[in-house]
């Protein structure tokens, strides 16, 4: 199950780039004035795919032989 593993990194990669993009929004502006638009909803709702990516990518590598369990 290759797949699984190479699906959990790409969904990683991407997902961690809205994770820096949100990260950095709330880091640029004082506590508590963040203003949560259509975009920044968005961006931060799909940021929590990251972690999504980690548990489908470790599931890849459960699955394979390669690595001992």
């Amino acid at each position: 199950m290759p797949w699984n593993s190479f699906i959990g990194a790409i969904l990683s990669i991407i997902e961690a780039a809205y994770f820096i993009g949100v990260l950095g929004a709330f880091l640029s502006v004082p506590m508590g004035e963040v203003v949560m638009t259509g975009i920044m909803k968005v961006s931060f709702a799909l940021c929590v795919l990251v972690f999504v990516g980690n548990v489908v990518q470790g599931f890849g590598l459960y699955q394979s032989i390669i690595i001992p369990k």
